[in-house]
């Protein structure tokens, strides 16, 4: 019975271990099953933990497999892709423009889409002045530190920022209550 014990641990810790989502797996099961398979497969639990979580943090692999999630993902889940996405722009700015450069990604029943263009705004609804202050700051070091490659991004996110500083001025735009995570 003692040997027993360790034997059922590992072998439960495996098909745990196996059976959770990965960057490899979810492109697997979109070319056996299609786009739709995911929707089935990927709990909102999961998707905050771990997908959205690897691709702010600029992970490679979860950012490759950007256009298969956007292609299943309801409104909620795009604007947490979308929101993800601009995160990981401070933090591996490169990676994050090679892939959203590629091509406008597409988002479910290609009723939207979200581009290069869309992630540079640095553009997030009703957010506090401080944490887009805070964001906006990050992500000017980490596109000018980028160079050449990032420098249209740049001109986007500075924009936006003039006309953002320009209409709170105004007093046109009135400031949220939302934070962006990690500003």
């Amino acid at each position: 019975m003692k040997k027993l014990i360790p034997l059922l641990i590992f072998i439960f810790s495996s098909v745990s271990i196996s059976s959770e989502l990965t960057p490899e797996k979810i492109k697997l099961n979109v070319s056996r099953h299609g786009y739709q398979y995911l929707t089935h497969n990927i709990s909102a639990s999961y998707w905050h933990v771990v997908v959205i979580k690897n691709i702010a943090d600029g992970n490679a692999d979860w950012l490759a497999i950007l256009p298969w999630l956007a292609e299943v993902s309801n409104s909620d889940r795009i604007n947490s892709l979308m929101l993800a996405t601009q995160l990981a722009l401070v933090k591996k700015p490169l990676e994050t423009l090679k892939i959203t450069s590629k091509s406008n990604i597409k988002t479910a029943k290609n009723s939207n889409s979200f581009d290069t263009s869309s992630i540079c705004t640095g553009l997030f609804p009703w957010v506090t002045k401080k944490s887009y202050l805070n964001y906006y700051s990050s992500a000017h070091k980490s596109l000018l530190a980028a160079g050449e490659t990032a420098k249209k991004c740049l001109k986007e996110l500075d924009d936006t920022y003039d006309e953002i500083i320009a209409d709170a001025a105004r007093g046109v735009l009135t400031w949220g209550i939302n934070v962006i995570p990690g500003y």
